[in-house]
């Protein structure tokens, strides 16, 4: 009888260090889950497929992780660089935004939002100024970036201040692209600056 008490008694300390290891095993995970950091979006508007803007968003996407969207207009812009400018600048010159078929549905599930648009005369692509006038982006940490062909990022980051109603605009990026073989080079140092990435 005193044996069998005493393997019952050594079975239940047995399945107690099981139980005890797994609950701690389990705050680890949760614990490790909810230190993983902010949900990171990128979404840009590139007018090529080749574009410097989706080079950009690529290598912040690369860096910083999270998910990564293109901003689509219903109408593509079409024809050469240069009559695209001009349209833009027509567009600009009257705030019009460009119907999008972009639409992410889950974006108050994201802390940072990356937003990334080519500069056109001194302001934002009107696909990327329509998705900003169209998601709720109170609360969030945004981030603008944008190329330039020499000209600097212009009205980029004022523009964005202002569509982005109630969100803490970060510092962004400007990228000069001219004539540059590496439109990224500076973006790992400047994603260490705002404290996105280690």
């Amino acid at each position: 009888m005193n044996i069998k008490k005493y393997f019952f008694a050594a079975a239940c300390m047995v399945l107690l260090f099981f139980a005890l290891n797994a609950a701690v095993f389990c705050g680890v995970a949760n614990a490790a889950a909810g230190d993983k950091g902010k949900r990171v979006l990128v979404v840009y508007y590139s007018y090529s497929k080749d574009g410097n803007t989706r080079k950009v968003a690529r290598r912040i996407h690369e860096l910083a992780g999270g998910d990564i969207v293109e901003i689509k207009p219903v109408k593509p812009y079409q024809g050469a660089y240069d009559e695209v400018v001009r349209q833009a600048q027509e567009e600009n010159a009257v705030d019009y935004r460009a119907p999008i078929s972009t639409k992410v549905s889950d974006i108050r599930s994201y802390d940072v939002v990356f937003v990334g648009t080519p500069v056109w005369w001194f302001k934002m692509a009107p696909p990327v100024r329509s998705f900003l006038a169209s998601h709720d982006l109170r609360g969030k940490e945004v981030v603008p970036f944008c190329t330039h062909g020499g000209y600097g990022g212009g009205e980029v980051a004022a523009e964005t201040a202002k569509l982005a109603t109630g969100a803490k605009v970060l510092k962004g990026i400007a990228v000069d692209c001219k004539d540059s073989g590496n439109p990224v080079g500076d973006v790992p140092a400047w994603l260490r600056e705002i404290g996105v990435v280690k």
